[in-house]
């Protein structure tokens, strides 16, 4: 848990800090692009996301946490402008394989949200997520990030996605 907690905050720390750090010097760089540092750990490509805020869920199916954030996550996608956010569920093979994702897929009826399957573990590591669920948020600058260890109720993640300005579909248009 301390280890994870440590990566994710290292995370918050080098945008932040290649923030205050370019503010400091007047220096005209860019802050750390957390779309570059994220796609350069494993094949997981955010570009195509860019100007999005995007959610990351880390999950696995033998967590029953993360299995029972699934309903708010496909809830969210279906309340959710789809041009301004894009949620991707990371299926961690922690001791599993194509098989359970596609069964966490059809039990909640994922079919038409993302879901990258770190095969290796390799994103999960690099960032030192050690417990399930984990999810992070990029707002839409590429830059600023959040984040929520452990499960994260339907309300915990609107909030997140209000503070991050992503806007809601009109009622008349979610689709269930």
């Amino acid at each position: 848990m301390t280890k994870r907690i440590v990566a994710i905050l290292t995370v918050l720390v080098l945008a932040l800090s290649m923030t205050a750090c370019a503010a400091a010097a007047d220096v005209t760089e860019p802050a750390m692009d957390i779309i570059d540092y994220l796609s350069s750990l494993s094949s997981l490509d955010l570009n195509p996301y860019r100007g999005k805020v995007i959610a990351l869920n880390f999950f696995t199916s033998w967590c029953g946490y993360c299995m029972e954030e699934m309903p708010s996550f496909k809830q969210v996608f279906t309340e959710y402008n789809p041009e301004e956010i894009e949620i991707i569920l990371v299926h961690a093979w922690n001791g599993e394989g194509q098989k359970e994702g596609e069964r966490v897929k059809e039990r909640f009826g994922l079919e038409e949200m993302n879901i990258y399957e770190d095969t290796d573990c390799s994103l999960t590591n690099s960032l030192g997520i050690i417990g399930f669920p984990t999810t992070l948020f990029i707002a839409q600058d590429g830059v600023s990030v959040s984040g929520a260890n452990g499960m994260i109720t339907y309300d915990q993640l609107t909030q997140h996605l209000d503070t991050l300005g992503v806007s809601r579909v009109p009622a008349a248009e979610v689709t269930e």
